[in-house]
């Protein structure tokens, strides 16, 4: 029988077991930080693999690897730590630790189903932070943003940890709360210490991409530094500079990050960003290579069976091809998975594209209806209203557009 002790107990050692590289952290570079990891990861497997009914010690070693898998740059990584949480699972039958880890990388996979599946195998750690955390963020990523929004409310009544009110400070900024977003991240940064130098270079990249988002391309700059100088090295920091380098109209610095950028992440959607770039140069000729190796890399990971590239999937066919019916497939399979507001832009947009105007309107409408401030849906609205023939509606989104980002015809990566 589960007494509330136990239940306690678990709960405190799954969130020990998550946090335990975190715990020893010192200040360095992202090249030290994976150096820590790998070898604490590797003593958890030596342990794990002496030890090969220890089921706590192979969760130990799952733990590290679904941490490390975070900081990859490989985007089939936490796959395969998600085939490793299969095979623990054969191994040593239904443990609530294993299935909220299951639950958290499919999760960052974009896999909605897999998610809620694994929550209901984690019986007594349901009422655990990290549970309740994954509960409103599927919510979140479900369209659900009240529910998120008062499950996120009801954790910072208790403490007003971090991550939380991360999470409530992108919500804002999404629907344009600019002002809460940005006081909720610094609260988060001056709670931090001085040893979770990686938990503040993400709030400072967060509140960079925020800036970015409304034409603040100074004080974007100052957040993506603070980052850079939390964390030197990290590939997500370059990312976001190389996007700011393209906004700022700075097209051979950007194309050249981005080049070196892909030396050590080659991941699709930098490669996209980097043909993108080049077109909107004026080199469509040195956008193609780059174009076709970020197409390969999205159906690369569908092949997998992976889910989590089916948005960028939809944005390819639709933005670089202009192939509206080519990206209806894919939006229409990541709004089914995912029915948020975001999905609905990109389904609504594959449709404009091909040529369906008035079934692109009316999906469209749940972007409007969540009150999203984000000038490229916005544009999208307005373009699919004007392409109806609401004139009226399309340059109200447009002026919309406008007041949200002054500069929202500059370059953007597609995300």
């Amino acid at each position: 029988m589960n007494t509330p002790g136990r239940i306690a107990r678990v709960a405190a050692g799954l969130c020990a077991l998550v946090v335990m590289a975190a715990a020893a952290r010192e200040p360095g570079s992202l090249a030290q930080e994976l150096a820590r990891l790998d070898a604490a990861l590797a003593r958890a497997e030596a342990a794990a693999d002496a030890a090969p009914d220890d089921a706590p010690a192979r969760l130990r070693a799952l733990a590290l690897a679904a941490e490390r898998a975070g900081w990859s740059p490989d985007p089939a990584a936490p796959g395969q730590v998600l085939a490793q949480i299969a095979q623990a699972g054969q191994r040593f039958g239904p443990r609530p630790d294993l299935a909220l880890l299951h639950a958290q990388l499919c999760l960052r996979l974009h896999d909605l189903p897999c998610v809620q599946a694994a929550l209901g195998r984690i019986g007594p750690l349901v009422q655990s932070k990290e549970a309740r955390l994954l509960a409103a963020d599927l919510a979140r990523e479900r369209g659900e943003l009240a529910t998120a929004q008062a499950a996120w409310e009801a954790l910072l009544a208790r403490s007003r940890d971090w991550d939380v009110l991360a999470r409530v400070a992108w919500l804002a900024a999404r629907t344009g709360h600019d002002a809460q977003a940005d006081a909720l991240y610094a609260e988060a940064q001056d709670g931090l210490s001085a040893f979770e130098l990686p938990e503040y270079a993400f709030l400072a990249r967060e509140r960079g991409l925020l800036a970015l988002m409304r034409g603040r391309h100074e004080d974007a700059a100052a957040h993506y530094a603070r980052a850079e100088r939390a964390l030197p090295g990290d590939w997500r920091t370059a990312d976001l500079q190389a996007e700011w380098l393209g906004a700022e109209g700075r097209f051979d610095e950007a194309i050249a990050a981005y080049q070196a950028l892909l030396a050590r992440a080659p991941r699709p959607e930098i490669a996209q960003a980097l043909g993108d770039l080049y077109r909107r140069s004026g080199q469509p000729e040195r956008a193609a290579p780059w174009h076709a190796q970020a197409l390969a890399g999205y159906l690369a990971s569908v092949e997998r069976g992976e889910v989590q590239y089916l948005h960028h999937l939809a944005g390819y066919y639709a933005d670089v091809d202009e192939d509206g019916e080519a990206a209806l497939p894919f939006a229409a399979r990541d709004l089914q998975l995912r029915p948020n507001f975001l999905a609905a832009d990109q389904y609504a947009w594959a449709l404009y594209r091909a040529g369906r105007y008035d079934e692109a309107k009316a999906a469209s409408e749940p972007v409007l209806a969540a009150g999203a401030a984000d000038a490229p849906l916005l544009v999208h609205a307005a373009l699919i209203r004007l392409a109806t023939g609401d004139a009226q509606q399309g340059r109200a989104l447009l002026a919309r557009a406008a007041a949200v980002n002054p500069r929202y015809e500059a370059f953007h990566a597609h995300r």
